[in-house]
């Protein structure tokens, strides 16, 4: 009879653990495609490509608090709001999607937001998930970079786990 009974738990449990894997496999696809279509889209292309023509923008990052001069150089630009109205709406159709950020290749943020709201700090140039998405070998182009899953500690002191998807963005060939 206990065989029975361990037999029966097994299966349930493999039952549970499946539906599971399957549900986490379906929400890492949908969160791949979130990454790319916020990549492609048009204020956040356009707010990329006007940093990357305006190399005096470099100079926003080096009088400003470590990862805050891009969002204070930003803040009247129209592409700028642009892409944090954009953000916005994502963000209340992804309740489970709590930062939307672009970064550029010096690891500054562009804009973003935190739980819906802007988020006008934030610094990634050493995080190992960046440092792979920069990496033309770790992640080619037009690829999703998921990280592994990993407890990252909230603003409220609580870890939390967390899987962060990134993809590169490009310019006349340059990965920024």
């Amino acid at each position: 009879t206990q065989a029975a009974l361990d037999e029966q738990a097994f299966e349930v449990q493999k039952e549970a653990a499946t539906r599971i894997a399957e549900n986490a496999q379906s929400r890492s696809e949908f969160f791949k495609r979130q990454a790319a279509l916020i990549q492609e889209n048009p204020h956040v292309r356009e707010l990329v490509v006007h940093r990357y023509r305006n190399e005096t923008l470099a100079n926003a990052t080096a009088g400003a608090e470590l990862g805050a001069g891009y969002p204070q150089a930003f803040a009247d630009n129209e592409t700028y709001q642009q892409t944090q109205q954009y953000f916005g709406e994502v963000a209340a159709e992804n309740p489970s999607m709590e930062m939307i950020r672009v970064f550029w290749r010096d690891g500054n943020v562009l804009t973003g937001q935190k739980f819906g709201q802007e988020d006008r700090r934030d610094y990634a140039g050493n995080r190992y998930w960046f440092q792979q998405t920069m990496s033309r070998e770790e992640t080619p182009p037009d690829t999703v970079y998921a990280s592994a899953l990993n407890i990252e500690t909230t603003t409220d002191g609580h870890g939390q786990p967390m899987i962060r998807y990134a993809v590169p963005i490009q310019v006349d060939g340059e990965r920024v």
